[in-house]
C-alpha cells in the first residue's frame, strides 16, 4: 500500500485489494492507482456522513457543495474502479465471470465446483446486445 493511502482509504485498501490480488484482476505496478480508487472512494464516504450530519438549518450552498463533492468523488471512484474488474460490467468486459463463491472464472470456463451454464448464457446475452 502507497504510504500516502491512510485512514479509511487504508481500511478500504485492506478489503478489497487482497481479493483483486487473489484473483489475479490487478499487479503490484498498479498501486498507485490502487491507492487512488480507495482515496476517491473514502472521499465519497465521509462526504456523505457529512452530509448526512447536516442540521436541518444548513444553508443551501452548503448542501450542494458537499453533494457535488460526493458526486465527484464518487465519479472518479467508478470510472478507476471499472479498469480494475470491481464492477459487474467491467467483469463482463474483461471476460471474468465471479462465481457465487467469490472465485473469478474467464467466460466460456467453468469455475472451480460448478456449472456455470445459466451465468454463461447471461454473460453473452449482455454481450450480444441483448440477443441470444
Amino acid at each position: 500500500m502507497p504510504s500516502w493511502v491512510t485512514g479509511q482509504a487504508a481500511k478500504l485498501w485492506e478489503e478489497i485489494v487482497p481479493v483483486l490480488f487473489k484473483e489475479k484482476l490487478t499487479h503490484p505496478a498498479d498501486a498507485h492507482m490502487l491507492g487512488s480508487y480507495c482515496l476517491e472512494m473514502s472521499e465519497y464516504i465521509e462526504t456523505k456522513k457529512k452530509i448526512s450530519e447536516l442540521k436541518p438549518d444548513a444553508k443551501p450552498e452548503t448542501r450542494k457543495a458537499l453533494g457535488d463533492q460526493a458526486a465527484n468523488a464518487l465519479a472518479k471512484s467508478k470510472g478507476l474502479a471499472e479498469q480494475f474488474g470491481m464492477t459487474s460490467k467491467s467483469r463482463v468486459g474483461m471476460g471474468i465471470l465471479m462465481t457465487s463463491g467469490g472465485t473469478a472464472a474467464g467466460v466460456g470456463e467453468t469455475a472451480p465446483g460448478g456449472n456455470n451454464d445459466k451465468k454463461q448464457r447471461a454473460i453473452n446475452f449482455v454481450i450480444n446486445g441483448g440477443k441470444q
